[in-house]
C-alpha cells in the first residue's frame, strides 16, 4: 500500500492540510510569547494562568465540538459536509483572528484574541483529525504516521522563517507579515481539505 499512501490524491491532501494547520500551531507555540513580551511589552512570566489557559480551553473546545459533530452526523447530516465545515471553522476563523491581533495595541486584547484563536483550533479534531480512520480504517496508523511526520516539519521551518523575517530589530510591520502568512497557511489548508479530501473509505488506502 506504500505507493498509494505516498501518491494518492486524498492522502496528499491530508498531508498538505496537516502541514498547514501545524504551521500556525508551531508559530503560536514558538513566536507568540515573544510577540506579547517584546512587541506588546506584556510580561508573561508573571502569570502562569495565561500560559495554561489557551491550551486548556482548546481541549475543552475539542471535546465539546466532538459531541456536537457526532450528534449532527447521527441525526443524518452528511458526514463529509460536517467535516469540511468543522475544519474551516478550525482554520479560517483562528487565522483571521491572528491577523486581528497584529492590529491591536492593547496587550490584554491581544492575549484575549490569541486565546480565542487557539481555542477555536480545537474544532480541528472534528475535521482533519477524524478523517484518517474514516478514509483508511485498516491503514490509518500508517497514514497518520506519514502525515504527522510531514506536519512536524513546520516545527523546524516556521521558527527559522519567523526569525529571518523579524531580523535583529523587528517592528509591527514584520509581525503583521508573519500573522498574514499564518492566515494564508490556514486558508490553503482548508481549501485543500475541502477540495481534495474525503470522509469515506478509499479502497486504495486500505488493505485488500
Amino acid at each position: 500500500p506504500w505507493r498509494a499512501l505516498l501518491t494518492h490524491r486524498v492522502a496528499l491532501a491530508l498531508y498538505v492540510t496537516h502541514f498547514c494547520a501545524n504551521w500556525t500551531l508551531y508559530f503560536i507555540l514558538t513566536m507568540l510569547p515573544t510577540y506579547i513580551n517584546k512587541q506588546l511589552k506584556y510580561d508573561l512570566s508573571t502569570s502562569a494562568f495565561i500560559h495554561a489557559m489557551p491550551l486548556a480551553l482548546r481541549t475543552c473546545m475539542s471535546i465539546a465540538a466532538s459531541f456536537i459533530v457526532d450528534n449532527l452526523i447521527s441525526r443524518g447530516y452528511q458526514r463529509w459536509n460536517i467535516r469540511r465545515i468543522a475544519h474551516v471553522l478550525a482554520s479560517v476563523l483562528p487565522g483571521a483572528i491572528l491577523v486581528m491581533c497584529s492590529y491591536v495595541d492593547d496587550s490584554k486584547w491581544a492575549v484575549a484574541l490569541m486565546t480565542l484563536s487557539i481555542c477555536l483550533c480545537g474544532i480541528r479534531t472534528c475535521g482533519i483529525q477524524s478523517v484518517f480512520v474514516e478514509v483508511s480504517p485498516t491503514l490509518s496508523n500508517l497514514l497518520y504516521a506519514i502525515s504527522n511526520t510531514i506536519a512536524t516539519l513546520p516545527g523546524i521551518i516556521a521558527p527559522i522563517f519567523s526569525g529571518y523575517v523579524l531580523g535583529d530589530s523587528p517592528g509591527n510591520k514584520e509581525w503583521k507579515y508573519l500573522f498574514y502568512v499564518a492566515f494564508i497557511m490556514h486558508v490553503v489548508g482548508a481549501w485543500t481539505f475541502c477540495c481534495y479530501g474525503a470522509a469515506h473509505k478509499i479502497p486504495a488506502l486500505n488493505k485488500k
